[in-house]
């Protein structure tokens, strides 16, 4: 089980994920990139655009996250409380990403993150139902958040 928390494509910069996606550099999709690549959790449209330098244009980013998620190299992350969140994929930046896995939000420092490493079991459905996709949020306290938990994490 992987416990490290950076994505293993964080040593890419910015512009070569691009480029692999076959999108244009932009000052905006780079400093959002950037942004997905320094803090490996999931971030909601208000907390990015909170985060990112100067005035940032909401119409932008909202077509930066649909076109980062269409390129599969972001997926969204639903949130108990701020309805959807979003989640630079820990795969490998060029290939698709993989939704059947567990979330966790910590109700202490409400950070969510994806564990990728935990996957969800396949869910019997009754026949003529075909699932898109499948969420687990788990909710609780995460490590960094434990009393006599290492803070060099």
């Amino acid at each position: 089980m992987s416990t490290s928390l950076q994505p293993p494509h964080a040593v890419m910069s910015p512009l070569q994920v691009l480029k692999r996606h076959r999108l244009r550099g932009t000052m905006s999709r780079i400093q959002l990139l950037e942004l997905f690549l320094q803090r490996p959790y999931a971030m909601s449209h208000a907390e990015l655009e909170a985060s990112l330098p100067g005035e940032s244009n909401r119409i932008t980013l909202y077509r930066n996250l649909r076109l980062f998620l269409e390129k599969g190299f972001l997926h969204r992350v639903m949130d108990e409380e701020k309805g959807v969140k979003y989640a630079l994929c820990a795969a490998h930046p060029y290939r698709s990403h993989a939704t059947d896995h567990v979330h966790f939000k910590c109700r202490k420092c409400g950070i969510t993150r994806c564990l990728e490493e935990i996957g969800i079991p396949a869910i019997p459905l009754p026949a003529g139902y075909e699932p898109d996709e499948i969420q687990l949020l788990v909710s609780g306290t995460c490590v960094r958040c434990q009393p006599h938990a290492p803070r060099n994490e």
